[in-house]
């Protein structure tokens, strides 16, 4: 019952349940793996591209991780970078920065892509689970509120009375 009135509650307010993201950002539940991809086409226009990927703490990863792991696309060395085990710890902008590799020793730049996860926030499974805690605030102060009025009035509707 409480889950309906809340439920109606956002649906008349209009609220979302979910956060608000970039276009760039993306967002993900936690203890689940994600993966985010550097696929844009202006960046990558011939076959022989490589990517490093530049994390929220600014360390740049060209090799995977016991937490992260990196893959190929089709043709692009490091296109896809999997974060295991996603955490609060995790959100942040990711920077895909694309080299063009004719070999090795000859790397051009070719530009950089942002990459947001849970930037607003995580994903919830139960809508309920966003506003718990508010809920829990708002059902206290209500009693807070309630309690000494109806104290008030019991006080003022049953006090003794001369004559």
């Amino acid at each position: 019952m409480l889950r309906l009135c809340v439920s109606v509650l956002l649906l008349v307010s209009g609220v979302s349940g979910e956060a608000r993201e970039p276009d760039w950002g993306f967002q993900s539940y936690l203890d689940e793996d994600y993966t985010l991809s550097c696929n844009h086409t202006s960046l990558m226009p011939d076959p022989y591209n490589a990517v490093k990927w530049e994390l929220p703490d600014g360390a740049l990863m060209d090799r995977g991780t016991e937490k992260y792991m990196l893959s190929n696309g089709d043709t692009v060395i490091n296109m896809h970078l999997t974060i295991k085990n996603v955490q609060e710890m995790d959100k942040g902008v990711y920077m895909c920065h694309v080299y063009q590799t004719y070999n090795m020793a000859q790397r051009e730049y070719r530009g950089r892509l942002l990459r947001g996860l849970n930037i607003g926030g995580h994903k919830y499974r139960d809508p309920f689970d966003e506003y718990r805690y508010n809920l829990m605030v708002g059902g206290l102060a209500a009693v807070a509120l309630f309690v000494p009025l109806v104290t008030v009035c019991f006080v003022y509707k049953f006090r003794f009375q001369v004559g």
